[in-house]
């Protein structure tokens, strides 16, 4: 039972585009709503983006980058943050996090592609 889970997190962690459409496929089947069903599926796909990034990262450069992922949230946040100050004179904390968290979305979602990309090429031609 144990390896099962285990293999299944892996298989999320390799493939996150299945997990995103799964998770769309569901929240479709349980919701009426189609932009409903794709920010749930952005929401909860996002984690394993960030953490397939962080591993191809990893095996492409031999160095880990969770560092500087934190600090780039960490940035991100802080600048959404002085934004909405600066427009609105009221920080909403919360906004500022899904504003974050979905360009984390997409970020990683075309750093997922582009990275792969090169890795395969990089085992191709890289020996």
């Amino acid at each position: 039972m144990k390896d099962i889970l285990i293999y299944t997190f892996a298989t999320a962690i390799s493939f996150p585009f299945i997990v995103t459409i799964g998770i769309y496929w569901i929240s479709k089947w349980t919701r009426s709503s189609n932009w409903k069903a794709i920010h749930v599926a952005v929401h909860w796909s996002t984690l394993f983006y960030i953490i397939a990034v962080s591993i191809i990262l990893n095996l492409l450069l031999q160095q880990s980058f969770i560092g500087f992922i934190l600090l780039f949230f960490l940035i991100f946040l802080m600048l959404i943050i002085i934004y909405q100050r600066k427009k609105q004179t009221d920080v909403e904390l919360l906004k500022a996090f899904r504003i974050v968290w979905r360009g984390a979305f997409l970020l990683f979602f075309t750093l997922y592609f582009l990275l792969g990309c090169i890795y395969i090429v990089n085992g191709v031609w890289g020996g």
